[in-house]
């Protein structure tokens, strides 16, 4: 009897006592526009007697390219340092499921954001794909310079930062909810389903066939190469793990550009750079393009890790070279 592989699809949201995990999941359902289950969350407020830690709430994520069913789990620990260290425990399973960690701290008092260090050990382990840390509320006036310090230490750990208060005026940048909408969305996440362009929305059709924005381009861009950032992630974390540890690889380089494959040379990429770019200034450029970006990373999809990478690095390298950077 063959054993079912789990999902990694769930979202795991702490924190402690001052932070209100379920607010931050209203949030995220409001920023994209979808019904928050209240009725659902309450059932499960009154079972655990208005606790918030064991609380799971579905999101079916809707975006133009994909869908996918994930969970959001939330747990309230403050300062447990024993539930945290369960979670590290291989038996419990919960590494292999969560893709998506989130630490939820408020900006006025920021000793809640210290109990985002206890959590480092699970990380290490799991390796999420996410790792996200947000912050709301309106910092004290003797505390706002040392938010600064949060954004460090999040950099350092390869968390992604936000300011969920933060504001934007320019239309194209993301901040505050939507950052965090777009951070969580921006994920190959086990079970999603991706969407055929839909021809009657924003792609127009031209002789019968479809005609893609640069939008889709750089999307389809972006997700041929998110599975190799995220292998290159993930190197960095168990390279910082090792040097903790005093070990080092035999050539004692922990560089990411000198992963385990080998980087492709400029013959490669000029070719790639012509099949991708070759006809883009013809009337129906860009729609060939993105088709042979579509075609790459489907067959990136059935290749071995290290032939996978390289071509996304390929890809990446002919694009940098078409933009002449």
């Amino acid at each position: 009897m063959t054993s079912r592989r789990l999902l990694r699809n769930k979202i795991l949201v702490v924190g402690n006592k001052d932070a209100s995990l379920i607010d931050f999941v209203k949030g995220i359902f409001k920023a994209c526009e979808k019904e928050f289950p209240q009725k659902l969350v309450d059932d499960q407020l009154k079972k655990s007697d208005g606790k918030q830690s064991g609380i799971s709430i579905p999101w079916v994520i809707d975006t133009k390219y994909y869908t996918a069913s994930v969970d959001f789990w939330l747990d309230q620990v403050d300062g447990d340092l024993e539930v945290i260290k369960g979670y590290t425990k291989e038996e419990n399973g919960i590494g292999q499921v969560v893709d998506a960690f989130v630490y939820v701290f408020c900006k006025d008092k920021l000793s809640s954001f210290d109990g985002i260090k206890d959590w480092v050990l699970f990380l290490e382990t799991s390796e999420p794909s996410i790792q996200l840390c947000v912050g709301s509320g309106e910092p004290k006036e003797d505390e706002d310079h040392d938010l600064g310090m949060v954004e460090d230490w999040c950099l350092d750990h390869q968390f992604e930062y936000v300011d969920l208060d933060e504001k934007t005026v320019e239309p194209l940048d993301k901040a505050g909810w939507d950052l965090a909408v777009d951070v969580l969305q921006t994920n190959l996440w086990d079970g999603m389903a991706q969407k055929e362009p839909d021809v009657n929305d924003s792609n127009k059709t031209k002789m019968g066939e479809t005609v893609y924005d640069d939008d889709d381009f750089y999307k389809e861009l972006q997700m041929l190469s998110l599975e190799n950032e995220k292998d290159k992630s993930r190197q960095l974390k168990k390279d910082q793990v090792n040097d903790k540890n005093g070990e080092f690889s035999t050539d004692n380089n922990n560089d990411l550009d000198d992963l385990d494959f080998e980087m492709p040379n400029q013959s490669d990429i000029k070719k790639m750079q012509e099949q991708l770019f070759a006809d883009l200034d013809g009337e129906d450029g860009l729609d060939k393009a993105f088709e042979t970006m579509q075609a790459l990373r489907e067959q990136g999809q059935n290749l071995p890790d290290e032939e996978r990478r390289k071509l996304a690095a390929k890809v990446a390298l002919s694009f940098a070279a078409q933009l002449g950077v």
